[in-house]
């Protein structure tokens, strides 16, 4: 008789990240969702601050992943493929 091993459940080809990353990932995407929570409640210098710590977790995630980092998406070095969006938006 032949022995059937069980699958693993999830889908199969969805990628395994580092847990790490996947927490720098929700922690960005909460801090910018903050950022823009914040706006008006505190002083603009206070906001400038939490947007520049934002960027700073935006650079280590595209170090992380490989992704092009916040400076050259905003200059428009990167061409936005469809790869790029996903990883930004879930």
């Amino acid at each position: 008789m032949s022995k059937r091993t069980k699958q693993s459940s999830g889908n199969p080809a969805k990628v395994q990240r580092d847990p790490d990353v996947e927490k720098l990932f929700k922690t960005v995407r909460s801090t910018v969702e903050l950022v823009r929570d914040l706006e008006g409640r505190l002083t603009p210098e206070q906001i400038e601050w939490i947007k520049g710590s934002t960027v700073g977790l935006m650079f280590a995630y595209a170090e992380l992943t490989g992704l092009p980092n916040p400076i050259e998406v905003i200059r428009g070095d990167i061409d936005m493929t469809p790869e790029f969006e996903e990883a930004f938006t879930g």
